[in-house]
Parts: C-alpha cells; structure tokens; sequence
C-alpha cells in the first residue's frame, strides 16, 4: 500500500487473490505480461529459493526479499552473477522513507 500511495506501480502477485488494493492479481510471477524494475518478495524462508528462480525468469533490475525472511548467500551470489540487484533481509518501506526524509 505504502509504495502505490507514494507513486509506484504495483504488480500483486497472490494465486489465491484477484484483486489486491483494486489492482489485477496475478497468480504467479511468470503470468505478469509485462516487464518489472523490482521483485519485492514477501514469502516464507523456505519458499525464498524457488520464488527467486522464477523471478530471475523476468530479468528484473533488482530482486528484493523483505525483512525477517533471512539471509541467503547462494541466492546472493546467483542474483549477482546475473547482473541483478539483490536485497535482503530489508524492508523496502522502511529504506524508501530514510531516502526520501528531509534533509536536515
């Protein structure tokens, strides 16, 4: 919610959901018909694995695991090696408001 409030186009992937915050859902990463910047992925940490190697399919910018899913060095270094970004263990909301706070 945060990131559509602040401008960004959203992309909901849910395959249990249609609709999320009134956007299309799709129900997986492969069904998004268009390019995506960032994979910003909310999953357990043992789905992390899997869901990279099918976001690596779509050769993002950047592909970005939330906070408290851990720490993967192996998905580290194969996101990497494909000249992808790779954030993890970091909240995307969190990092977007230091970036954009006033400068005092």
């Amino acid at each position: 919610r945060y990131l559509k409030n602040v401008g960004y186009t959203i992309v909901p992937v849910n395959p249990t959901a249609s609709d999320i915050l009134g956007l299309e859902t799709y129900p997986d990463l492969g069904s998004i018909p268009h390019p995506v910047d960032i994979i910003d992925i909310f999953r357990k940490p043992e789905d992390i694995p899997a869901t990279v190697e099918e976001a690596l399919k779509l050769r993002p910018k950047a592909i970005w695991i939330q906070l408290g899913t851990g720490t993967h060095p192996e998905l580290k270094e194969r996101v990497e090696s494909e000249g992808i970004r790779f954030v993890q263990n970091r909240c995307i909301k969190v990092d977007h408001q230091f970036l954009i706070r006033e400068q005092a």
